[in-house]
Formats: structure tokens, C-alpha cells, sequence
């Protein structure tokens, strides 16, 4: 029982984890798309 308690713990914090970088990857991924673009 305590490994199913872990594992849903270390999921909980990789899913926020991810939830908080992905605004980051989205702001800069369309700059890299810009200036591929311009160049």
C-alpha cells in the first residue's frame, strides 16, 4: 500500500510539474519558429 502511495505521489508532482513548464516551452517555441522564419 505504500508503494501505490508513492507512485501517486511522484505522479503528482511530475503532472505539476509539466503543467508548469509547458507556458514556458509555449512562449518560446513560436519566438524559435520567428526567427527561423526570419532567417
Amino acid at each position: 500500500m505504500l508503494k501505490v502511495h508513492i507512485i501517486m505521489y511522484t505522479c503528482s508532482i511530475f503532472l505539476y510539474y509539466i503543467t508548469e513548464t509547458i507556458p514556458a516551452y509555449a512562449d518560446i517555441i513560436p519566438v524559435k519558429i520567428n526567427i527561423t522564419r526570419n532567417i
